[in-house]
Order: C-alpha cells, then structure tokens, then sequence
C-alpha cells in the first residue's frame, strides 16, 4: 500500500470508526494539550498527544505538536519521525499519485506523452 492509499483504506477501518465515536474526547484531549503548550510543559504534552493518535493516528495537528516539542527537547529521531509521518499524511491529501507512462520498444518520447492518456 503507498501514502496515497492511506486516505481510503482509512476511512474503511475501525480506527477511523473509533475516531468518530470519539470526537468529544478528541475535543477535550485537543484543548488540553494546547493548554500545555502556553506553559511548555513538554511530557504532558507528549502524553495527551499521543493519546489523541491512540484514537485517530492520521491527526496532523498531534504529530506537528509532538515533532515540535521533541525539536524542543532536542529529541532529534523523534522529531523526524512525526515530521515524516505529517508531512506524509498531507501529502497523501494534496498529490496526486502519479504514473510513469510505460515506452515501448521503438516509441519516441513525443508518441510516448500522446499514448500514455489513452490508457
């Protein structure tokens, strides 16, 4: 499965079900967890973050909080981690996948671009 399928196979799971029963508690977790962010109140915010991707993993706000926070503490892997996982997530909102068109033996690269949409 690609980034790119992510969208789809997750709006068919159970976590995305769970997410939606769930969506005063991510209410009340979201607001707590800006809350610790005015006092930099680093492993709080890590807890109820994290607790917030235990009921909805495609969160980007949590993760962009947590790579933020680990930055701050210098928790280098960490910070990556949830940069990749956001800006993984984002890209599978914005891009679109893309194909390379297949040559074909003897197909210059001009016949290639006007073939390749008739597929």
């Amino acid at each position: 499965m690609t980034i790119g399928h992510l969208g789809e196979s997750f709006l068919e799971s159970e976590q995305f079900k769970t997410a939606g029963k769930h969506q005063s508690d991510l209410g009340m977790l979201r607001k707590k967890m800006h809350e610790l962010m005015k006092n930099s109140q680093y492993s709080e915010i890590i807890d109820v973050a994290n607790k917030l991707l235990s009921i909805d993993y495609t969160d980007m706000e949590a993760h962009k909080i947590l790579r933020q926070t680990y930055k701050a503490l210098g928790d280098t892997a960490n910070e990556r981690k949830h940069h990749d996982i956001e800006f993984g997530l984002l890209n599978s909102i914005v891009k679109k996948e893309t194909k390379k068109p297949v040559k074909r033996p003897g197909q210059s690269s001009k016949s290639q671009k006007n073939t390749s949409s008739c597929r």
